[in-house]
């Protein structure tokens, strides 16, 4: 029986330009095994001209990078070639467009959500080097990262497996500060400046855990206005099994209406989105409902306020390090997540 279900979501990526408005087209698609799909995204703004296309599956909280398309070029990953691509011009001066074409749809791999999001690229501001490797296990090796953009203080470094999508974190450079995650110490050392050069340094290269892609990002390091100081206490809990606990978090920026909260497992760098606060309005990721909800209103003009209620806690599952951060929303419509200018399409095969 074919029962399709409708989602209507309105996204928005933290960190890109408050001025940039992405559209998409459909905002549902219900189609049949075996049919194809085109999904479109456009927006107005001239500089920006890569286009990025994400997949969500249901009942994960990951999203995984299909592809993009630079000026227009495409990019996609193997995992995905050969039921995607990418169409659309992002060179000239005017509106952007661009579309995702899907193929010979099958289920349940391809019902899932959608997200496109427009970014500037950088290609001429962040530079890498080399730009391919190949070498023996037990040798160093050294990779620079360097980019001339004033108000950027920060470089990360990541490792992409090979075969696996997902970007991990391995260190960054904030100004001169030097931080390497807790998996990759003693393997990885990191030196350099946030502001202008940084480099990576493979200590100790492992055949299979090192061999792979490495990425280095520059960032301004809250990714948000400078000017928000976000606070959150308790700063440690200790609990048992089964009671409960509560982390409150406050800034005073009075339109900052978006709280979101993450959770980072003991020996893991990815951060996983439990959900978040807009308004009066909480949304909690599936995975995360049964034992956690929030609180608060983010509404009016004076400080904002908000709470991450955990209940019955469970270990080790609920042992870990709580983040919440602050966002500005800008005409955003219920539901509301954590991505700015990242909009999504949903997919559903049956």
């Amino acid at each position: 029986m074919y029962k399709p279900v409708i989602i209507y979501t309105l996204f928005w990526l933290t960190g890109l330009s408050l001025s940039v408005e992405v559209h998409q087209t459909p905002s549902a698609v219900f189609s049949r095994p075996g049919e194809n799909v085109q999904l479109f995204c456009n927006h107005q703004k001239s500089d920006y001209r890569v286009i990025l296309w994400y997949q969500r599956t249901p009942g994960e909280t990951a999203l995984k990078l299909i592809g993009y398309l630079n000026y227009n070029s495409q990019t996609i990953e193997s995992s995905y070639d050969k039921h995607f691509n990418m169409s659309g011009d992002l060179s000239g001066d005017g509106p952007k467009n661009a579309s995702l074409n899907m193929f010979n749809l099958k289920r349940p791999q391809h019902s899932a959500v959608y997200f496109c999001a427009a970014s500037v690229s950088l290609s001429k501001s962040v530079s890498q080097s080399p730009s391919a490797l190949l070498v023996k296990p037990n040798t160093s090796v050294t990779l620079n990262c360097s980019h001339k953009i004033p108000s950027y203080d920060t470089i990360l470094w990541y490792q992409r497996s090979v075969g696996d999508t997902a970007l991990n974190l391995i260190a960054y450079t904030y100004y001169k500060t030097l931080t390497v995650e807790p998996p990759y110490k003693g393997y990885f050392d990191v030196t350099g400046d946030g502001e202008n050069d940084a480099y990576l340094h493979l200590l100790k290269l492992r055949q299979a855990e090192d061999s792979g892609e490495y990425f280095c990002a520059a960032s301004l390091h809250s990714g948000a206005d400078t000017n928000v100081e976000v606070h959150q206490t308790p700063s440690t809990v200790f609990s048992r099994p089964g009671e409960n606990v509560q982390l409150f978090c406050h800034h005073q920026k009075s339109d900052y209406t978006l709280m979101f909260w993450y959770q980072k497992s003991q020996g893991e760098t990815a951060l996983k989105l439990i959900g978040n606060l807009y308004h009066k309005n909480p949304t909690i990721e599936s995975s995360y409902d049964k034992h956690f909800n929030m609180s608060g209103d983010l509404s009016g003009g004076g400080p904002k306020n908000a709470s991450l209620n955990m209940f019955n806690l469970k270990r080790p599952q609920h042992s870990a390090v709580y983040f919440c951060a602050a966002s500005y929303a800008q005409c955003c419509r219920f539901p509301c997540l954590h991505y700015k200018n990242l909009l999504s399409f949903t997919v559903s095969v049956d």
